[in-house]
């Protein structure tokens, strides 16, 4: 996300946008705001977003067990 520009899209965003809207609840997003206005190293926004993006996973494992009862795995060659 870093590579990718992420940060400088985050601050082109800051300022500009509602930070009521759903798009700045989006994993990274609040980090790097925080890394924006000097209250967040960036070492620590990554360490933050990564632990965010393995917690968001486990919600979408944990979704898709309780309500994928009855699934089983498709083998595609």
């Amino acid at each position: 996300m870093i590579a990718g520009g992420a940060l400088e899209e985050v601050a082109a965003m800051a300022g500009k946008r509602d930070p009521s809207l759903p798009s700045f609840k989006a994993i990274g997003v609040p980090e790097f705001l925080a890394v924006h206005a000097g209250n967040l190293s960036l070492e620590d926004a990554k360490a933050r977003i990564i632990i965010a993006t393995r917690q968001y996973a486990k919600r979408q494992r944990t979704w898709f067990r309780k309500k994928c009862i009855d699934w089983h795995w498709l083998r595609v060659d």
